[in-house]
């Protein structure tokens, strides 16, 4: 019996170490992720994006959309544009 535990072990080990590689794949998979993504990715707290990446600017870009009260951004084109153009003019103020 503690050799059938032992395998029984192993396995659900081995399962969840793939589910979490699953999982970590799925969030950057979607076309539009939602701000605990955005949080987690650029490692600023919601309060900062809210004010200083959600605007209207980037809104008409399509970059950035709020749905029920949610804010989405768009995958990968948010973070894409955040690091290429706007960090770069962020810093030099």
């Amino acid at each position: 019996m503690a050799l059938v535990e032992e395998i029984e072990r192993i396995i659900d080990q081995r399962v969840d170490q793939r589910m979490e590689i699953f999982l970590n794949k799925q969030e950057s998979m979607k076309p539009w992720v939602k701000m605990n993504v955005a949080i987690k990715r650029l490692e600023k707290d919601a309060r900062w994006i809210r004010g200083n990446l959600c605007t209207l600017d980037l809104i008409e870009k399509g970059l950035v959309k709020k749905v029920g009260g949610e804010w989405h951004f768009q995958n990968p084109e948010f973070f894409v544009y955040i690091h290429d153009t706007w960090w770069p003019m962020y810093e030099s103020e």
